[in-house]
């Protein structure tokens, strides 16, 4: 009796050990489940393009990827760093034109608005520009280490031609994503783009984006944040279809 009681003995305890051990890689293969769950979510709700082009407006010059894109008095940004911010936004406009094109017209270049059927966005880091498709003129999108020069109101320099014409690429290409998915474009828009102007309800007169034209680094500097601002939407836009 007492050889078998003991018998009893070992094997209850092996089978305590044995339950033991299963349920430890049980909750082990559990951790290691909810940690690659966690992981597919982070990735689900990562892109490549937020990452990419990461906008910020908060401040009185708006960033691109820590780029500053304007200049103010109080903080006169190098010419240089303009160009390059530029430049940036220049590709992101490039790969969204570029991006619905194929996905919309087979990558044929039959856009219903002007600029964007006549000009070519050719990002070329802070030597970015335009190209007319109809001379084969280049429209440059920086100015150099020297800047684009005065500010005047009686003649329109190259840089504030290429800014203005980028201007209204930005605007028809929005125009033509809204229409496609107005959830992530909010309209009445909030920025407004006239001509080389944009506008918005608590502002009345708008914001040239031309250089010449602006009159303050301050307001040249604003025009270039709310294109920004609108750039910031595009960019949305491309992580909800990119992820559907």
């Amino acid at each position: 009796l007492d050889e078998e009681y003991e018998r009893c003995i070992t094997l209850y305890d092996i089978m305590v050990h044995k339950n033991r051990t299963v349920k430890s890689n049980i909750d082990d293969n559990i951790r290691f489940i909810n940690e690659i769950e966690k992981q597919i979510q982070n990735l689900k709700e990562s892109n490549t393009y937020l990452d990419a082009f990461m906008i910020n407006t908060d401040s009185v010059i708006g960033t691109i990827n820590g780029i500053r894109l304007g200049r103010a008095n109080n903080s006169m940004t190098p010419w240089n760093e303009v160009d390059a911010a530029l430049g940036q936004c220049t590709l992101l406009v490039g790969i969204v034109v570029n991006y619905t094109r194929a996905i919309y017209f087979d990558g044929r270049n039959e856009w219903p608005y002007e600029h964007l059927r006549r000009y070519r966005i050719r990002a070329l880091g802070s030597k970015s520009c335009l190209e007319d498709r109809t001379n084969d003129e280049i429209l440059p999108l920086h100015c150099g280490p020297k800047g684009p020069g005065f500010m005047s109101f009686i003649r329109e320099t190259p840089y504030d031609k290429s800014t203005s014409i980028l201007l209204q690429c930005v605007h028809e290409i929005r125009e033509y994503l809204a229409g496609i998915n107005p959830i992530v474009f909010e309209r009445p828009f909030k920025y407004r783009v006239q001509g080389d102007k944009i506008l918005t309800d608590d502002e009345t007169g708008g914001y040239s984006i031309r250089y010449s034209y602006s009159g303050t680094n301050e307001k040249w500097t604003t025009a270039l944040k709310y294109m920004l601002c609108i750039c910031k939407e595009l960019v949305i836009w491309l992580k909800y279809h990119s992820n559907d």
